[in-house]
């Protein structure tokens, strides 16, 4: 029978005097060693308990173990009543408030916005954890990062029983978030006529401005494409004529965008403009084909000029909801996504906006590997070879994701492959072992690919694919390609001292072919034979050797290569000690 090791994970969990302790032990059949792993203090225990719903473990645990029910998790930053709310853990909740449980207190990574657990249970959609937090006096007015209440939030996240709730509440229903936005000018980008009507009825008026942009009820309606809002807010007397900031009006919009349903909609509640349905229906497909100012005598009506302001949409990567110009826009949820983009395609303006990254909506497309919209927005002429704050186009990350398709499509309408002060897509693509990245070397090297482009550690294709990311026939590509094999990266390593430290044979055979320098010493004065040494390969050491490789040179601190092989339990054939041997 062969001889192996195996790994028994043995997870004692069990209320004892210190609380929980969780013991890993580790077993090798050979050694019959155990590795205990450092046990979770009661304080880890108690917020594994808020994740999973313990509650019958809550009071031995307390009793015995001095415990902050309101400390933040290491990992997470939230508070353990967060994470009860968010997972609609009423019982929970409950236990911690009687316990003493700061109700509002806020989560503190950025990535959670800074909530209170009633912004939580309402992100998530926990009815249950949201009711028991109103009926324990949570604040409603309170604000987090954005400056959104829960009011917000529920509208935002299309929690209308929840938004309906709070609203007949005895709440201020006009706080502004940070944008200057209340929760009027959120559900209008959202479309809920239902919590429109429900504010209206409230006192609300469909007039109120955003602080800065001056933006209407109706405008972020318009601009959204919500035709059913739209014509709720004309019912209740919205100024078809409000300008923003910078002088554009509903009808602007609605034109701009070409939007026939709503402009019909704009004009009909327009004074003194009388025209038949056909008509207008007519007229609008007409002028539409001409520039805005055209459209506006063909309707005849007055154009007003204006300069829309550079738009730059603060838009955090995955995150569910992000800033489109100038109002809050959920793209995830009910399959708001592609309605974001038809927005953003109506509207030429709008395509090449920019992430708080400076990333385009191509460079987020080629990410996802979403060809679709991808197609749509490059024949709506975005600049294709914008780079965001990381230096990387959308080229680059399409190949950084190993998509061919993408790749293929980007590098057929233009992308440039090396751009100065760009992160090269040829390095990219070798980032992570998984995927086709052969085809897609080819395919670059084709279009005329630097194959001497470096990323941020100084390393090439060749060095990645020598080393820890080994691909044999993406080396041959690189070599025909006229890589330079003594290439140094910023530790001042080529190609062949990471094929060493990894023991390629292959890749250093392939290197010695092509008159690599062996005596080259990176930063710590090291030659590949070092780390050849050092890797305890046999036929890495003889390789070198052969091609003219010095045992005598030592390194900056004085080892010679003989001294990472002294005692290196990886040596097993006892031929490499000899070679190393200085005569």
């Amino acid at each position: 029978m062969k001889r192996f090791s195996f790994v028994i994970i043995l997870l004692i969990s069990s209320i004892i005097s210190s609380g929980c302790q969780l013991l890993t032990v580790y077993y090798t059949a050979k050694s019959k060693s155990r590795h205990p792993v450092k046990p979770m203090t009661p304080q880890d225990v108690f917020h594994n308990y808020a994740e999973n719903n313990k509650v019958e473990y809550l009071d031995n645990l307390l009793e015995k173990n001095k415990i902050d029910v309101d400390a933040y998790s290491k990992y997470s930053g939230e508070t353990p009543l967060y994470v009860a709310a968010k997972k609609g853990n009423r019982k929970f909740v409950t236990w911690l408030i009687k316990h003493g449980a700061l109700i509002n207190k806020k989560t503190t990574l950025p990535s959670h916005e800074e909530e209170t657990a009633l912004h939580g249970a309402i992100r998530y959609g926990q009815q249950e954890t949201f009711d028991a937090l109103l009926e324990y006096g949570a604040d409603l007015s309170v604000k987090n990062k954005t400056g959104w209440t829960p009011l917000h939030t529920a509208i935002n996240f299309d929690r209308t029983k929840m938004a309906i709730r709070l609203i007949n509440h005895d709440i201020s229903l006009n706080e502004k978030s940070n944008l200057g936005w209340m929760p009027i000018h959120l559900a209008s980008a959202m479309g809920n006529n239902e919590i429109i009507s429900l504010l209206i009825k409230k006192g609300i008026s469909v007039n109120e401005k955003s602080t800065g942009s001056l933006l209407t009820p109706l405008f972020i309606a318009v601009a959204t494409g919500q035709k059913d809002a739209v014509s709720t807010l004309l019912e209740n007397q919205s100024l078809v004529d409000a300008k923003t900031a910078w002088g554009e009006t509903p009808m602007n919009r609605a034109i701009t965008a070409k939007n026939i349903d709503i402009s019909k909609l704009l004009i009909s509640a327009t004074p003194d403009l009388k025209i038949a349905e056909t008509d207008l229906t007519k007229a609008l497909r007409g002028c539409f084909q001409k520039t805005p100012e055209d459209c506006y005598k063909i309707m005849g009506m007055k154009y007003v000029p204006f300069v829309r302001p550079i738009v730059k949409i603060p838009m955090e990567n995955q995150k569910k909801s992000v800033l489109v110009g100038w109002f809050k826009f959920s793209i995830y949820k009910h399959g708001n996504w592609e309605k974001f983009i038809d927005f953003i395609l109506k509207d030429p303006d709008l395509v090449n906006v920019l992430d708080s990254k400076n990333d385009s909506l191509l460079s987020y497309f080629a990410q996802n590997g979403d060809i679709r919209n991808a197609k749509r927005i490059i024949n709506m002429g975005i600049n294709i070879n914008t780079a965001g704050d990381y230096k990387e186009t959308a080229l680059y990350k399409a190949a950084s994701s190993k998509d061919l398709a993408m790749v293929t499509l980007l590098l057929k309408h233009g992308a440039k492959i090396d751009i100065k002060g760009m992160r090269s897509p040829l390095v990219g693509l070798f980032s992570n072992r998984f995927g086709d990245d052969i085809t897609i070397c080819k395919l670059l090297l084709k279009n005329k690919a630097d194959p001497n482009a470096i990323d941020y550690e100084g390393k090439t294709a060749l060095h990645i694919t020598a080393g820890y990311i080994y691909r044999e026939h993406a080396i041959t590509l690189l070599l025909f390609a006229g890589v330079n094999v003594n290439i140094q990266d910023n530790y001042g390593k080529t190609a062949l001292h990471y094929a060493a430290e990894f023991k390629r044979i292959p890749a250093i055979r392939e290197l010695l072919k092509w008159k690599t320098d062996v005596q080259i010493r990176d930063k710590k004065g090291r030659t590949a034979i070092h780390y050849a040494a050092n890797s305890g390969s046999y036929d890495a050491v003889k390789l070198l050797v052969d091609a003219g490789a010095k045992v005598d040179v030592k390194d900056n601190e004085g080892f010679l290569p003989s001294s990472f092989a002294h005692g290196n339990p990886q040596i097993k054939d006892p031929r490499t000690h000899k070679l190393l041997q200085v005569k």
